[in-house]
């Protein structure tokens, strides 16, 4: 659907990045990668769109039958906001916001209001934490709602949409290819 607007509008894609390519999880903190990809999976698949594109992309979105379906933010061009206060063991603190981003600004306000989940290593501090995510994935919201996907494993690296990079997402699919390809041969 990017590449569709994109094209018939003439703009360039790096424009309107999805927001997972400029996030990444830090490479020191590996083991809360598969629940932080799990809690950031909707937003990481979010296209950004700046203030300057905002009018095109929304009329044309709107008059086009997607055959799909895209979630979008329109970026405004933010100021240098404070960021709110975090909990000291934030998984906000495992992740990288790509440092050279025109989106870097909003992207951490977004993320700080949206994702400031305490990383709890055991049930107790899970359970004492109003806002709370752990290894496995589990998450908890002041409001009492609790919410654990295990659909697919958390260690999946074909659904990640995080990173800079998609290396080892490529990695990961064509391993899955390969091993189809010799059941199918077999």
């Amino acid at each position: 659907i990017r590449a569709r607007i994109c094209q018939e509008l003439a703009i360039d894609e790096q424009e309107i990045p999805f927001a997972g390519e400029l996030i990444q999880v830090q490479e020191r903190e590996r083991d809360w990668e598969g629940a932080i990809e799990r809690l950031m999976r909707n937003f990481g698949l979010s296209m950004l769109v700046p203030e300057e594109h905002y009018p095109a992309i929304v009329k044309w979105i709107d008059q086009t039958n997607l055959r799909g379906r895209i979630v979008y933010f329109r970026v405004r061009n933010s100021s240098g906001r404070e960021l709110p206060e975090v909990h000291p063991n934030s998984l906000i603190h495992k992740i990288d916001i790509k440092p050279d981003s025109a989106y870097y600004n909003w992207l951490s306000q977004e993320i700080s209001r949206r994702f400031d989940f305490a990383c709890c290593v055991s049930q107790e501090e899970f359970r004492l934490e109003p806002r709370a995510i752990t290894r496995a994935g589990q998450t908890k919201s002041p409001d009492g709602r609790h919410e654990k996907d295990d659909r697919h494993n958390i260690l999946d690296r074909s659904r990640y949409v995080l990173g800079w990079s998609n290396i080892a997402k490529i990695k990961s699919l064509e391993d899955k290819r390969d091993i189809l390809e010799k059941k199918i041969a077999e």
